[in-house]
């Protein structure tokens, strides 16, 4: 009988469908994921919110260990950073790029319209804004604009990239926001991981037991 079969697998073939994760991923996913909501951008991005209505809403971060959606339309900011001598890129989906734009202008777009070209206007809304973020976030002054445009992220010479996406709501559009950096750059995020969320030895069982149910 197949019940009986069951019961003689290993106990380890209960588990074996299951997808895997590594603590290299859950490091970083967990690192992304306090960027949102009470994390240490929050207070950042508190003047976007305002502007927008606090109309835009991320889900937690999902992260894959490879480049993803490079090829996908939308508006793409190449960024440097000369101290760690690399690049890196954020997409942001055409239809999330014109909600957010038309949060800001208060400008109604009809449907039929948020899959169209981004507009010249809307390039310089996107690219004030990107600056603006950058100065809110980035206290060393390391990162800087190389271009914003419809061009795919150039990953040439940076070897293996991560891409970490957030679906993202505006308002009633659902797109998604990518970033793509370098594994190095990747590690050392995870390296500087906020204090307190690492645990410690005489960190209680029920402590470590419930952030491990956190993160599954």
């Amino acid at each position: 009988m197949a019940v009986e079969a069951a019961e003689d697998e290993p106990a380890a073939a209960v588990w074996a469908g299951l997808p895997r994760a590594s603590r290299r991923e859950l490091a970083l996913e967990r690192r992304a994921a306090s960027w949102q909501g009470g994390g240490p951008l929050g207070p950042a991005f508190a003047w976007l919110g305002e502007a927008t209505r606090s109309a835009v809403v991320f889900d937690r971060p999902e992260v894959d260990w490879r480049a993803v959606g490079l090829g996908r339309p939308g508006l793409t900011a190449q960024l440097r950073s000369p101290r760690n001598r690399t690049r890196l890129g954020l997409g942001v989906e055409v239809p999330t790029a014109h909600a957010v734009v038309d949060r800001l202008l208060g400008f109604a777009r009809p449907f039929a319209e948020t899959r169209l070209q981004i507009t010249p206007v809307e390039w310089g809304v996107w690219t004030y804004l990107i600056v603006r973020c950058l100065e809110e976030i980035d206290a060393s002054h390391d990162l800087s604009i190389d271009r914003v445009s419809p061009d795919p992220f150039d990953a040439d010479g940076l070897g293996a990239i991560v891409t970490i996406r957030w679906a993202v709501r505006v308002g009633d559009v659902a797109g998604a926001v990518r970033i793509w950096l370098p594994e190095s750059l990747a590690d050392a995020w995870t390296a500087a991981e906020p204090s307190g969320r690492r645990g410690s030895p005489a960190a209680e069982p029920t402590a470590r037991m419930r952030a491990f149910s956190a993160d599954w």
